[in-house]
């Protein structure tokens, strides 16, 4: 008889259940607290979580578990920057945009610290970098270690288990990682479960014998003579340290010996990788002449290790262990090179390889599936179609090329399915930087018609955005200067809401219909009438939004979008547009417009302001809300990354984002420029656009640093001799320099029509209307046209790349540089045929008649301007002017950030300080 027989009826069930309640919540406390399950209230610490497999594995233990915190130690890979090269950034910005994916998707969850813990020698433990593991297992109670840095992943050989000098690269971080284990338990007295990741190498399949004790497919409880790399020997090294402190302090382990792991954001270098990026970006073999294509691996798919590593983060066991992570299957490089071109048709397809020796390295899974539950499931030809599918996306982000073979990547993702987008930023379809496949609908595409039409005519085009539905004035339309805005209202332009009390108020006035909107009405008299009727406050002309009363999600980043992307949104004509805030205004435009007409000036050198954007050292913060949350965690990374970058990332900390200046000449370079900002704001879902453009500004800056010293050039746009000059005036120099450098070399130039183009450029800056020049301006039917009506397209960015290189080509040959010689001026060659001469006679006309068109562009002034306002443009104009125009040195205030480049013209983002280029704040006044 128990106890439960003396208590009164009904009160054995209430007892029960208040037992169980007990039992239930003292088992989930020790869950929780105490045993290897992986919970809501997990810590785990995952060391690499920058590299390919850690990145991924942060972000599916979020989606799966949900753990309390992951923190996320990884050294980003420092590196000395006197000898970086454009290999080495790529590596780095790889692994940065990594690191961003898995903060975007962990938001605050992550703690990110970029350290190296790896002991210093021969200091070790006293002076090293050890202590920042004590600081991190100190900031919380750490439930799971995942140890997965390898300072093999480059496949260095140089690196020594014990370096000679202090500073070499060095290992040993696994003793380090086994000794704060040590030091955890002897405090606390349990310890945190601790993975490892191991390799396939530790295996001998290099130079494997007749009698060798394990051959492929090779077993864990079977002998290990030779490890086939010095890599797969510092894996073995750390499998015998793991198992020397279990038994001599009992630090349970289990380690995971990974075959080769294969998928989107994967190792570069790794064979996988580089037939993939061949795959979409060469016409040639995927993989032509592979010197060991016969050669058998293993290859398990990116979400299958995953899998395993979270299955062995809850494996209990009273021993190590070390267990295969692979397919099972084997397959040569000429099989899965043959099964890409069948994704990617090539013309040249890969050829079969033969070489004297065979190598063959494949898992046995049995111990795997038996301890971890583990089966492979994404099989050989679905990962190719992922792997591939994400190199497509990447090197085509904005669209351009279809292929119906690749069934996965971002035409196969929802929207709004950030896991299937892999990091992908999915833009609005209004987007200059949308892709074709793959593009989310909003109010703007209602109106990008409108405003095309609207601005047609404009060669500028001057804009602001007030989204607020209490919108009831906008503060600089009373602003009384006709010099602050476009003659014509139409080349003004104010985004605002349908549902505004300005709009209702506006449209109650001119007997507009009520339940219509003002895009509706403007298309029906239009078509009817031809007429532009539209909506006018002040100098502005409205362009009401139907936006909705309750409106959710990144309704922040869509206010951004004419701001930072305006290139769908004006006129095939417009070549700039002029962004500024509600309650900014301008001095005088058109000068304003002349400061984006400019280049830091260099020798052979041509250039062109994409971006001119203002900075401002009393900038005012405290108009601006509170961070979020996120918007704290996107600034830590920025802040990670410029630490990382030993102060290589210049950055200009008081950029003034309340106007700027987009050039919006046919260019691919400052259109994928603006998608870069762009993207940053919609994969941190920002609600400000500063601290993104800040970085992405300085990160296409550091590029184009880093290109330049490859190429030998120093970096001319850098310093205090930098001279800023107007385009055209730089381009006369280096025809003047090229002159002289004929009559030195006593070269002949062949034909004189680059004096007729000078004199054409002379006379259209003088006499404006001249109908000559306008029309033979107005009649280009260039391929550059037609790829500036294709970038403007409302679907969004859907021109072939080929053309878009071969518009930029062109333009790189008008301003200059190296080439630019070649083209103004042709060396007599005695040796040289009369046909190829005739051919250099043809170019040189060809690319001059061209380049007459671009300097056009470049320098015509805006029709729609008062004629004040020209009188000032030709003393800010003429190079030799006086008063005024010879006063102001431009090359005094400017700071000049490099941008990538694809051609011979360098781009710039130009920044300039606000008061010096007429810039009014009405919020101050």
């Amino acid at each position: 008889m128990t106890i439960l027989a003396f208590l009164p009826k009904g009160t054995t069930s209430i007892l029960v259940l208040a037992f169980l309640t007990v039992l239930i919540s003292t088992t989930t406390f020790a869950l929780d607290d105490a045993s290897p399950y992986l919970t809501s209230n997990s810590v785990v610490l995952i060391t690499g979580a920058a590299g390919f497999v850690g990145s991924e594995l942060a972000m599916a233990l979020h989606r799966t578990y949900a753990p309390k915190k992951i923190i996320c130690v990884d050294s980003m890979d420092n590196m000395k920057w006197n000898e970086t090269t454009e290999e080495h950034l790529s590596l780095f910005d790889l692994k940065r945009q990594r690191a961003f994916h898995v903060w975007q998707t962990l938001g605050s969850t992550a703690r990110f610290y970029r350290a190296d813990f790896r002991p210093s020698i021969p200091e070790y433990f006293d002076m090293g970098e050890v202590p920042i593991l004590d600081y991190i297992f100190r900031e919380g109670e750490i439930t799971h270690v995942v140890h997965l840095a390898d300072a093999y992943h480059r496949g260095d050989g140089a690196i020594q288990a014990v370096p000679r000098l202090k500073h070499d690269i060095k290992s040993g971080m696994m003793e380090a990682l086994m000794e704060q284990l040590r030091k955890v338990k002897e405090e606390t007295g349990r310890q945190p479960h601790f993975t490892y990741a191991s390799s396939y190498e530790v295996y001998n399949y290099f130079r494997p014998t007749q009698n060798d004790p394990n051959p492929s497919p090779f077993r864990e409880k079977l002998p290990i003579t030779t490890p086939s790399s010095l890599g797969g020997t510092s894996k073995l090294i750390d499998e015998i340290i793991t198992k020397t402190y279990f038994d001599k302090y009992g630090i349970n382990s289990i380690g995971l010996r990974f075959f080769s792991i294969y998928g989107p954001w994967g190792l570069p270098h790794t064979p996988l990788y580089e037939m993939a990026e061949r795959a979409v970006t060469a016409e040639e073999a995927v993989a032509p002449l592979l010197p060991h294509g016969d050669d058998v691996r293993d290859y398990v798919y990116i979400d299958d290790a995953v899998d395993a590593i979270m299955a062995a983060m809850q494996f209990q066991s009273d021993n190590p262990h070390v267990i295969n992570v692979g397919s099972g299957e084997g397959v040569t490089l000429t099989e899965i090179a043959q099964m890409i071109e069948s994704l990617v048709p090539r013309p040249t397809p890969t050829a079969k390889t033969e070489h004297w020796i065979k190598t063959e390295a494949v898992a046995d899974i049995t111990r795997a599936q038996k301890l971890l539950g583990y089966q492979p499931q994404v099989s050989l030809s679905d990962g190719l179609v992922n792997l591939v599918s994400w190199h497509h996306d990447r090197a085509f982000p904005y669209g351009g090329r279809d292929n119906d073979n690749l069934t996965a990547g971002m035409a196969s993702c929802s929207a709004f399915d950030k896991e299937c987008l892999r990091g992908a930023p999915v833009y609005p379809c209004a987007s200059e930087c949308s892709h074709e496949t793959q593009c989310t609908t909003s109010y703007y595409n209602d109106v990008t018609a409108l405003t095309m039409a609207l601005t047609e005519d404009c060669e500028g085009v001057l804009y602001t955005v007030d989204l607020s539905q209490e919108l009831s004035e906008i503060p600089s339309a009373a602003y009384d200067n006709k010099k602050s805005h476009f003659k014509s209202n139409l080349c003004n332009i104010a985004f605002v809401s349908e549902m505004s009390p300005l709009v209702r108020q506006l449209k109650q006035k001119n007997n507009y219909p009520f339940f219509s909107t003002v895009a509706e009405e403007f298309r029906h008299v239009h078509s009817t009438t031809g007429k532009k009727e539209v909506l006018s406050h002040g100098f502005w002309t409205l362009v009401p939004l139907p936006i909705p009363t309750f409106t959710v999600g990144d309704e922040h980043t869509l206010q951004l979008l004419p701001k930072l992307s305006p290139g769908s949104f004006f006129g095939e004509a417009t070549h700039f547009a002029i962004y500024c805030d509600p309650d900014v205004v301008f001095t005088n435009i058109n000068k304003l417009l002349q400061e984006a007409k400019m280049q830091p000036f260099q020798e052979g050198a041509p250039g062109a302001t994409a971006l001119l954007v203002g900075h401002d050292d009393s900038r005012i913060e405290s108009k601006f809300p509170r961070p979020t949350i996120q918007q704290s965690v996107q600034a830590a990374a920025y802040r990670m990354i410029r630490i990382g970058m030993i102060d290589e990332m210049l950055s200009h900390a008081s950029f003034d984002s309340s106007w700027m200046v987009h050039s919006l000449l046919q260019n691919e370079d400052s259109r994928l420029f603006r998608c870069d900002v762009y993207g940053e704001i919609v994969q941190w879902d920002a609600h400000r656009d500063i601290q993104a453009l800040e970085f992405v500004v300085g990160l296409h800056d550091m590029w184009a640093r880093v290109l330049a010293k490859g190429k030998g050039i120093e970096p001319w746009w850098i310093g205090d001799q930098v001279v800023s000059v107007p385009v055209r005036q730089a381009r006369r120099r280096l025809l003047e320099q090229n002159d002289v450098a004929a009559d030195t070399n006593k070269a002949k130039v062949v034909d004189t029509k680059a004096d007729i183009t000078e004199d054409n450029n002379d006379n259209t800056e003088k006499a404006e209307n001249d109908e000559t020049v306008k029309t033979k301006f107005d009649d280009t039917s260039s391929a550059t046209d037609k790829s500036k009506v294709a970038v403007k397209s409302t679907s969004g960015a859907t021109e072939s790349s080929t053309d878009s290189s071969n518009n930029i080509e062109n333009e790189g040959k008008i301003f200059g540089g190296t080439s630019a010689a070649k083209t103004f001026e042709v060396e007599l060659d005695s040796s040289a045929s009369q046909k190829q001469d005739q051919q250099q006679v043809e170019d040189v006309k060809r690319t001059e008649e061209q380049g007459l068109e671009i300097v056009n562009e470049l320098n015509l002034k805006n029709p729609e301007l008062d004629s004040d306002e020209e009188a000032d443009d030709d003393i800010v104009n003429t190079e030799t002017a006086n008063g005024k125009g010879e006063d102001q040195d431009m090359s005094t205030y400017d700071t000049w950030m490099g941008m990538l480049s694809s051609t011979q013209v360098h781009y710039f983002v130009r920044i300039v300080p606000s008061s010096q280029v007429g810039v009014i704040h009405l919020d101050r006044e």
